[in-house]
């Protein structure tokens, strides 16, 4: 990781899909005093780096750009911001109502139609899109993000996106019987647990 970045810290990869991963950079959402990790344009490509969007080579490179244009930097950071937002209200929105007319695309597609069209890559076992390789600027950092999100939303995974009744954060439930309920049984599962069996104790102190 750059030097000027190495200092940042994220948050714990968690949803099992990187888009929800994105909108998971908020803690918590349920929380009235919230944590942000994203603060500036290199909070994004220390996240981009952590979850394999950027070589080191490709963010150093957007790190320079942002160096020199640091007013367009601060706009295209806005602007990933309310993709991450858009995002999150989309998951949620279809989580609550089951029912995907009930979900208002236009913040997301806004600035995902802003993406340009990928270019199809021949591998030796594949193809693939991809970016074009001569087309750098800063919209860059959010591409694969409104990508992943709109790859995700047309999948048939879009029924196991799942919130955490505990935190808010967006998670994809792959779990043999589709009954995982917390983003970790480390962090929320575990902490609201051990209150349900204080309350419990305390509730059987008071009736004895």
């Amino acid at each position: 990781m750059l030097e000027g970045l190495q200092n940042i810290v994220m948050p714990e990869l968690l949803s099992g899909h990187s888009a929800l991963d994105f909108t998971n950079t908020i803690e918590s959402r349920h929380s009235k005093t919230q944590f942000d990790f994203l603060n500036s344009y290199n909070d994004l490509i220390a996240w981009s780096q952590c979850v394999g969007y950027l070589s080191d080579e490709n963010a150093e490179r957007l790190y320079n750009i942002a160096i020199t244009q640091p007013h367009a930097a601060d706009d295209v950071f806005r602007i990933t911001i309310e993709l991450r937002e858009a995002v999150y209200t989309i998951f949620t929105t279809f989580i609550e109502t089951g029912n995907g007319k009930s979900v208002n695309l236009e913040p997301f597609t806004k600035i995902f139609y802003t993406i340009p069209y990928q270019l199809p890559e021949v591998l030796s076992d594949r193809i693939v899109l991809g970016w074009p390789n001569d087309y750098w600027n800063l919209e860059r950092i959010y591409w694969p993000i409104g990508k992943a999100a709109a790859d995700l939303l047309t999948s048939e995974n879009l029924r196991k996106v799942c919130k955490c009744p505990s935190c808010g954060w967006l998670f994809v439930d792959t779990s043999r019987n589709h009954q995982r309920r917390w983003c970790s049984m480390r962090y929320c599962g575990s902490h609201v647990k051990a209150r349900q069996q204080y309350m419990r104790k305390l509730s059987e102190k008071r009736s004895s």
